[in-house]
């Protein structure tokens, strides 16, 4: 067998597995996905298809306590956050000593926005673009926020 054949032989095994690897990513951001549910991370499920292109912010659970009310507040949170494009988790406090604590203002702009008026006791889903986070050139994050306590200052 000559070079040549041998190297369009090649060829032609490797099309079908390249075509199966295209077939199942694209099935893949057509469902939803569910991320967690082990090791301290809560369940988080992704949207199927392409993230938002503006903030989306779901409660997924109403608290009953005192809510935020101005950007000077403290809050102290638990929180998972999660790539949309690749489900990896990025952040995940669960399985931390406590509560994060932040000032609001201190935060990026999609929890600046997201977080505001949500009361002690409550669950918040928030779907951040990357112009409310880290910027052009990074991928959109999925936040399930968990408000434990707010101090007015």
């Amino acid at each position: 067998m000559s070079r040549f054949t041998l190297l369009i032989a090649m060829l032609c095994a490797a099309l079908p597995l390249a075509a199966c690897g295209g077939a199942t990513s694209t099935a893949a951001d057509e469902q939803a996905r569910v991320v967690g549910g082990s090791h301290g991370v809560p369940r988080l499920t992704i949207p199927p298809g392409p993230a938002p292109k503006k903030l989306v912010i779901k409660d997924l659970k109403k608290g009953t306590g005192k809510p935020i009310k101005h950007m000077s507040d403290e809050i102290a949170v638990d929180y998972v956050g999660v790539n949309y494009r690749t489900g990896k988790v990025e952040y995940n406090t669960f399985n931390w000593a406590g509560p994060v604590r932040y000032i609001l203002s201190g935060t990026h702009r999609g929890w600046q926005i997201g977080l505001m008026g949500m009361r002690e006791g409550g669950e918040r889903e928030l779907i951040d673009p990357p112009r409310l986070t880290y910027g052009p050139g990074t991928d959109p994050l999925i936040y399930v926020v968990y408000l434990r306590e707010v101090t007015y200052r």
